[in-house]
């Protein structure tokens, strides 16, 4: 028995296999392409034109995206820049071109499954939403803000979205864009500069985390996030500090954050009014400890290639620049235009030019960038190949703009200080510089009055002595018109004819113009003059009357 229910099994087991078979090859095996899907429809707008053409300066709005005006829709083309796997994107895809970036709001989870970072999509825009979710421009379903207000661009449906989107080729992250933003400050202002930098994919070098306090139990808190919550923390970028959004769902939220400098790159994004980092990935975090320096820095400065394809691209940065030195502009020479332009080596006629390259064998004035040594500068006293030969093939750090000069490569803006240049192996002492500002001192010989002060302090002479003579002048006046000057009165005279005024000033003490009494010899047009004293009146004359200073000079000023 328990042989034939084996072979029985066998025998079905042989049966399923065979059908199993016969059903796979009656199934036809999908065509493959290489080259991925393509879309049937094409772009004919790009993001930024999009986003600047329904561009509104509210906070929150949302408007419906209708047709151009000739009856064509408004489509847009890009590449996927962001990915929810980690899960600190939510329910939303960023796309970019090579003029902006543009967030989609989809009601959904695990948009990557479908769309890779790097896979271009193709979008009809028509028939869908924009406007701004608290700041941030996306599209996405309109939803009503009863706090402000106002309509808002929320999530759309998942259906909604895919209808309206093609995928193009396969997914290449080599060509998504990654820019560099040196400064918060180096994004312009106003819509175009919104436009453009919103939602895009940026990197940050040299940056520091700066751990924030859980406003709820007081706790300092050293990792990217709270278990299921949104949390804050900052970000030093250039010496200000920006928003880093973490949610407590992504799968590094109780990562500890880098304690050293490092580079990061993130999604920029926008919240109210300010700007915000929304870090993609943990594994965007590079070089911690050991973070890529901004060219043009006095750390990192540009080489001379470097500089030159700045100046042929029409860019004139200020910033530090290192090179070799190589030589002078010869005489008479008023335009570099050949190689016979430069003196090359130590021997150099005139002391006014310095020429630097990247190598220190460098003769090619193509190569090359033409620096002026102000007169009388420090950098002309220790650089000029003149005076110091032996500078030929040293290092010259220098800092200026990167411009023309000459008739070709140069650096302006360099007032020749101390603090402006740096050459190998020499030690360059602060010294004023012609031109400079001299800082003010308190009058000692270690701290000596600048010439600023001293022309203050002689203008402040001057006043004094101007006013000096300007109250003589009023008091002997006065006595012209008077023939006398109260200088004194009794304070329990009720018939007071006159009232002194002192004054202190410029250590000066000077008798003013005494006040004129009220019913006086001269008396003013809207006074009655004074009436005859009635017979019998005892008017204490004598005792009340003040005394007179006869002698006009000793009305003068005088000092103390």
């Amino acid at each position: 028995m328990k042989l034939y229910k084996s072979l029985l099994c066998g025998m079905m087991a042989m049966a399923s296999l065979g059908m199993a078979t016969s059903c796979q090859d009656n199934i036809d095996a999908p065509e493959f392409n290489p080259e991925g899907p393509v879309a049937t429809w094409k772009p004919n707008t790009t993001i930024f034109d999009l986003k600047r053409e329904f561009w509104d300066d509210a906070r929150n709005y949302a408007v419906k995206i209708g047709e151009k005006p000739d009856g064509s829709h408004y489509i847009v083309s890009g590449r996927v820049i962001t990915t929810d796997e980690p899960g600190n994107i939510f329910k939303s895809i960023t796309i970019q071109d090579e003029t902006a970036a543009l967030t989609f709001s989809v009601n959904t989870y695990n948009l990557f499954l479908n769309y890779l970072i790097g896979q271009e999509i193709v979008v009809d825009l028509t028939g869908l939403n924009i406007g701004k979710y608290n700041g941030l421009q996306q599209v996405g379903e309109p939803a009503w803000y009863e706090q402000g207000n106002a309509w808002e661009v929320s999530f759309m449906p998942p259906q909604l979205f895919f209808s309206h989107v093609q995928a193009n080729g396969l997914p290449q992250a080599d060509k998504v864009i990654v820019h560099d933003l040196a400064s918060i400050a180096d994004i312009p202002a106003g819509a175009d500069g919104l436009c453009r930098w919103q939602s895009q994919l940026v990197r940050l070098n040299n940056i520091t985390f700066v751990p924030q306090v859980n406003t709820t139990t007081g706790e300092l808190i050293t990792t990217f996030g709270i278990y299921k919550e949104n949390f804050n923390q900052k970000v030093n970028l250039d010496g200000t500090e920006l928003t880093l959004r973490t949610s407590g769902y992504s799968d590094f939220f109780n990562k500890e954050m880098p304690t050293e400098p490092c580079d990061m790159t993130c999604l920029l994004s926008y919240y109210g009014t300010d700007w915000q980092l929304t870090l993609i990935d943990y594994n965007d975090i590079e070089n911690i400890g050991e973070p890529t320096l901004p060219t043009g820095t006095e750390d990192n400065p540009y080489n001379v290639t470097e500089a030159i394809a700045k100046i042929q691209a029409g860019e004139t940065p200020t910033g530090w620049t290192r090179g070799y030195i190589v030589g002078t502009v010869a005489p008479e020479v008023s335009n570099v235009t050949s190689d016979a332009d430069i003196e090359w080596g130590a021997e150099a006629t005139l002391a006014n030019t310095v020429v630097i390259a990247p190598s220190a064998d460098c003769t090619d004035f193509s190569q090359c960038i033409v620096i002026a040594l102000p007169q009388d500068s420090p950098i002309r006293k220790y650089v000029a190949l003149r005076d110091h030969p032996e500078n030929l093939g040293k290092v010259l750090d220098i800092y200026g703009t990167l411009d023309t000069y000459l008739g070709t490569f140069g650096i302006t803006g360099n007032a020749g200080s101390a603090s402006e240049f740096k050459l190998e192996g020499v030690d360059v002492p602060d010294e004023p510089t012609p031109g400079g500002v001299i800082p003010d001192g308190d009058g000692s010989e270690a701290s000596p009055y600048s010439a600023a002060q001293v022309v203050a302090m002689g203008r402040s002479r001057q006043m004094g002595q101007r006013l000096h003579r300007r109250m003589g002048r009023q008091c002997l006046t006065d006595i012209r018109r008077r023939k006398e000057l109260h200088v004194h009165t009794p304070c329990n005279s009720t018939d007071q004819r006159a009232s002194c005024i002192e004054t202190r000033r410029y250590g000066l003490q000077t008798v003013l113009r005494c006040k004129p009494p009220q019913h006086g010899r001269y008396p003013r047009s809207n006074q009655p003059r004074r009436q005859p004293r009635q017979p019998g009146q005892d008017c204490n004359r004598e005792r009340n009357r003040p005394q007179i200073l006869r002698n006009p000079r000793r009305a003068r000023p005088h000092l103390l």
